[in-house]
């Protein structure tokens, strides 16, 4: 399985559990200086606390920036990082994330019911599971893509074999 490598500052154990079980590698802000464990994806489970800083985001430029806010309140993405990222906005059950991505194409929006657990409404951990998951699946689908690049690239370059 792939391992994806994700920087979570300041979110609940929870939260972490939910990103591990969805196959993504946790980094903490000691790792940050090693290439090898450069994040593919940041996510900022309160946007408003301040707990990472936008040149800090500039500096990793991560494929994939997560920001989590209420579903009144969508966080946004400062204008000079905005202009770096192709930007969507994924509503859930009284949760928004907004997501910026260095990646063409967009995240596919979660399947919610298939991650409710009772009948009542979707906890904020089943959205998280939902969107973990189709955010693995689009990073996924990214290491394909630049795979059939380079084959298609090596296969012109070296000839049939």
């Amino acid at each position: 399985m792939r391992r994806f490598v994700i920087f979570t500052p300041g979110c609940t154990e929870e939260d972490l559990k939910v990103w591990e079980d969805a196959g993504f590698k946790l980094v903490d802000e000691t790792s940050l200086d090693y290439p090898e464990l450069r994040p593919d994806v940041i996510f900022i489970c309160d946007f408003k606390a301040g707990v990472i800083t936008w040149q800090l985001i500039s500096k990793l430029l991560p494929k994939v920036l997560i920001l989590t806010g209420s579903s009144e309140q969508t966080p946004v993405i400062p204008g000079e990082l905005a202009d770096l990222f192709n930007l969507q906005v994924i509503k859930g059950e009284n949760i928004s994330f907004t997501i910026g991505s260095t990646i063409q194409g967009q995240v596919v929006t979660p399947a919610w019911e298939i991650y409710r657990v009772s009948d009542g409404p979707l906890t904020p951990q089943e959205q998280l599971q939902a969107l973990a998951d189709s955010i693995y699946r689009f990073l996924l689908q990214d290491v394909f893509k630049e795979t059939a690049e380079w084959c298609g690239h090596m296969s012109s370059v070296v000839g049939p074999m």
